[in-house]
């Protein structure tokens, strides 16, 4: 009974799992166990990234684990869960135990903690797994009690994913099975050489027979090619047969395909000539060997050029810092002892002491001291950071001057720059949807070559066999089976399927990895391939093209005077979280000092608010507000709000107790580089529109300062409706980007072919996004849209270099040019064997290498 049979009935409930892949070489693999997994009952979905080799699998809950992994063990490759450790689930490294008494020591100490559910202790690893309860004990509790009796523990160090992604393994692998392979083949390449320079002596000596068709030729083809053949090359075998039991195909069928028919041919060869003595014996046992050698090398080289790919990710995750200083107080506040712990420990609360020169160990709020800090790794501002009480730092940051004492806010997994690497490591797993078309071609790709081999193999034996080519275009020594039959050989070995498999995905992993360095987050392979393709852009005016830091420039009066105006307007703006209350809220406590607390506090959306203070109605808001409580302004009042406006001031109204009090003008300046970076979209042929909910003539007044043309305005536009702007453009067929920052955008990122997030916008923004931007800067919406540009230049090179040495590679390696070169050069010239398979080898190499010079690319200049 098949497993798909044996399984419970589905639940009906859905979960997407991660699992880590191995065994795979080409999106044949790829394809292969999308395929067969996805086929399988209660399998919703599956999407598998070759080069990070992850596979997101969703499926029915009834469906286990063990059961996704058996079926990718079933066509030949490897699979374990890939998931993040649950919490309460903890391995420590612990030192100092000596026998068992150790082990029983501190299971009864840890274990009798309330909170801890379960404790194994390993004497001969030195290990000890602990289920607990999270809400009732810290980690650090748990290796404090271990210490206390005289023990040392420290969090056992993951890098597995890190590892894998740097090929670690696969270098390893490929590097021993190199050394031997190459050993094993010398034999084949000494005699190689010396047949140039002592033919005859060689020839005769190798011919020599010692039993009919077994010649030292013969003996020593297989003393040393049958171990390159069935231990070197057992993996590709393997997954060989395993494909085929499941009908699916990769570039290991088309190795052992090529492989084994050059060795047992051989093998047939010399035994069908012990039994019929005047049968020609032709062996070439090292044509396998070789192959097997030649691929394994490109192997070796395609490893270390993959692992080189995913630097960025090393290179965020060696940012972290190791180590803090924790500060312990008795009851009355006073530091009563200082440790160092390693950041691990660190729980939300704590207070950590960095001195000058140290990295912050984790993001928190300074709690004393003032000093720079340096946020060029997380932001890319080379100019360090004023920080004083209060203020919010970033773990792995730089203290560069005075000493901070910070409490954590965040740990672990909720760290910034934790953050950003799950962000870069989800974009480097994710497929570009160019991608589809090289899984499609793949999937076809294998039979397709083997239906080529053979038939031509049966058209050259026709050929020879009726005369129609002359025998004597066949190399001395060599009869007109052999001759066909090594072309065929040639086909198999020299297709690449690999090439095309890795065009897109290391290119996407360059892409993205260099994006992270610049301070741009690009999430996954589809955002990156869809920016290049954008033809307008729509720019939230606050907090985008504006710094969104207004501030007060005019209070004029009405109908009362200047301090009472400023006192309601202000007290009732006090329970506000918008920007332009909040300007006016710090203007009035510079001004006048305290303020009322405001009751029945109500947001009129995209207009105002409406509360009382002291007593008295108070509404505060734009003309749109005017509609909503049905009053009017005079030609006066028109006349100083219209003045204010084209200065390109946002203007407040203010309203007590039904009259039209005055009116404060709050003002947003323009980014240093927002006029910059829009004349370079320009160049680049976007469009740039702006969108605000700003008044008409302020709209224009800021659109003015940074070249956007009038009719590309949209303003007094509410929060609900910036969506539909950019819903008109798509529908006259603009591939459209949203750049915005607040979470009255993040309709309008989600709607956008591609959301653009400023980093020091809101969490809601930045996660609806495609692409965040942590540096504050309008350029690097430039700088995105260029890298994307780059990296599907660079991915349709790589396809080029696929198809074309598919395309030259096949027919050269099938003798396509035999009839059009042996006129010419009177010699027949073929592709033999082993040079094909090293051709097949370094193709994949070439394309991993044309994504690796992506790394040179460097942002535009913006001036």
């Amino acid at each position: 009974m098949s497993d798909t049979e044996q399984k419970p009935p589905q639940t009906g409930k859905k979960s997407k799992r991660k699992f880590a892949i191995s065994g795979m070489t080409c999106s044949a693999c790829v394809s292969a166990i999308e395929n067969h997994v996805g086929g399988m009952s209660g399998v919703d979905s599956i999407n598998i990234n070759l080069l990070s080799e992850k596979a997101e699998i969703e499926a029915d809950d009834s469906i286990t684990d063990e059961q996704i992994m058996q079926w990718v063990d079933e066509i030949g490759y490897g699979a374990e869960r890939s998931e993040a450790k649950q919490a309460g689930d903890l391995t420590l490294d612990i030192d100092g135990m000596t026998c068992s008494a150790c082990v029983s020591a501190i299971e009864k100490k840890v274990g009798g903690m309330d909170g801890v559910d379960e404790i194994t202790v390993n004497l001969t690893t030195e290990k000890g797994k602990i289920k607990y309860d999270t809400t009732k004990l810290s980690l650090r509790q748990l290796i404090d009690s271990i210490e206390e009796i005289g023990y040392s523990a420290k969090v056992t160090e993951d890098r597995t994913d890190l590892d894998r992604l740097a090929k670690k393994e696969e270098i390893k692998t490929w590097s021993k099975k190199l050394k031997y392979s190459a050993l094993l083949t010398t034999p084949f390449a000494l005699i190689m050489i010396f047949s140039l320079f002592t033919p005859n002596f060689l020839t005769k000596f190798v011919h020599t027979e010692l039993y009919r068709s077994i010649t030292v030729e013969a003996i020593i083809g297989i003393v040393f090619a049958t171990p390159v053949q069935f231990w070197v090359g057992a993996d590709f075998h393997k997954k060989a047969w395993k494909n085929l039991k499941n009908r699916t195909s990769s570039m290991d069928t088309l190795v052992s395909m090529g492989t084994n028919a050059a060795y047992f041919y051989s093998l047939f060869s010399i035994i069908y000539g012990l039994i019929v003595p005047a049968f020609d014996s032709v062996i070439f046992f090292e044509t396998s060997a070789f192959l097997i050698t030649f691929i394994a090398l490109g192997n070796l080289f395609e490893a270390r050029a993959k692992g080189q790919t995913s630097e960025a990710i090393k290179k965020l995750v060696d940012l972290q810092a190791k180590e803090a200083v924790l500060l312990e107080f008795d009851d009355e506040g006073n530091i009563k002892n200082e440790k160092k712990i390693p950041v691990d420990l660190i729980s939300v609360g704590d207070i950590l002491k960095v001195y000058p020169g140290e990295k912050i160990p984790t993001d928190g709020v300074v709690t004393r001291g003032a000093s720079a800090v340096d946020e060029a790794m997380i932001t890319g501002e080379s100019i360090p950071v004023t920080k004083t009480e209060g203020d919010e730092v970033i773990g792995s940051t730089i203290n560069e001057q005075g000493v901070l004492q910070v409490k954590a806010t965040k740990v672990g997994s909720d760290t910034a720059l934790s953050q950003i690497v799950r962000l870069v490591e989800e974009a480097q797993s994710s497929k570009a949807p160019i991608q589809g078309l090289a899984d499609k071609i793949s999937s076809i790709f294998v039979p397709t070559v083997v239906t080529i081999a053979v038939l031509d193999f049966i058209v050259w034996f026709i050929l020879l066999q009726t005369g129609i080519v002359p025998v004597s275009w066949i190399p001395a020594g060599t009869s007109k089976f052999i001759f066909a039959f090594l072309l065929s050989v040639s086909v198999l070995v020299i297709a690449c399927p690999c090439a095309l498999g890795l065009a897109t995905p290391t290119a996407v992993m360059v892409g993205t990895g260099l994006g992270a360095e610049n301070g741009v987050l690009i999430k996954g392979g589809g955002p990156l391939e869809t920016a290049h393709d954008i033809d307008a852009i729509i720019l939230d005016k606050t907090g985008t093209i504006t710094k969104g830091k207004p501030a007060v420039t005019d209070v004029i009066t009405f109908d009362a005077d200047e301090t009472n105006l400023l006192f309601y307007a202000a007290s009732a703006e006090s329970g506000s979280e918008h920007p332009l209350g909040r300007a006016i809220v710090n203007h009035a406590r510079e001004k006048i000092g305290d303020l009322e607390e405001p009751k029945e506090f109500e947001a009129i959306t995209g207009k105002g608010i409406r509360t009382k203070v002291s007593g008295k109605e108070i509404q505060i808001g734009s003309r749109r507000l005017l509609s909503e409580i049905n009053l009017t302004l005079n030609d006066e009042q028109e006349q100083v709000m219209l003045d204010l406006e084209n200065d390109g001031k946002t203007v407040m109204l203010v309203v007590i107790e039904g009259t039209v009090a005055g009116v404060v003008a709050v003002a947003d300046t323009v980014k240093e580089d927002s006029a910059k970076a829009i004349a370079k979209l320009h160049e680049l042929g976007i469009q740039v529109w702006m969108v605000t909910g700003d008044n008409e003539r302020t709209a224009r007044a800021i659109a003015k300062q940074v070249n956007i043309e009038d009719a590309k305005i949209f303003s007094e536009v509410l929060p609900e409706d910036k969506a539909k702007k950019v819903k008109e453009l798509q529908d006259n067929d603009f591939t459209v980007a949203m750049v915005g920052d607040g979470i009255n955008d993040s309709p309008a990122l989600a709607q956008a072919d591609v959301g653009i997030a400023i980093g020091a916008g809101t969490d809601v923004a930045i996660e609806t996004a495609d692409i965040v931007l942590m540096k504050d800067k309008l350029s690097d919406v430039v700088t995105a849209i260029d890298l994307s540009k780059a990296t599907f230049n660079r991915i349709k090179l790589n396809f080029f270099w696929a198809f074309f040495y598919n395309i030259i590679g096949i027919p050269l390696a099938a003798g396509v040019l035999i009839p059009i070169l042996r006129p010419l050069l009177h010699e027949t010239i073929v592709l033999q064997p082993m040079w094909a398979g090293l051709a097949m080898a370094f193709s994949s190499v070439s394309v991993v290498t044309s994504s690796l010079l992506l790394k040179r690319y460097r942002p535009p200049t913006i001036q």
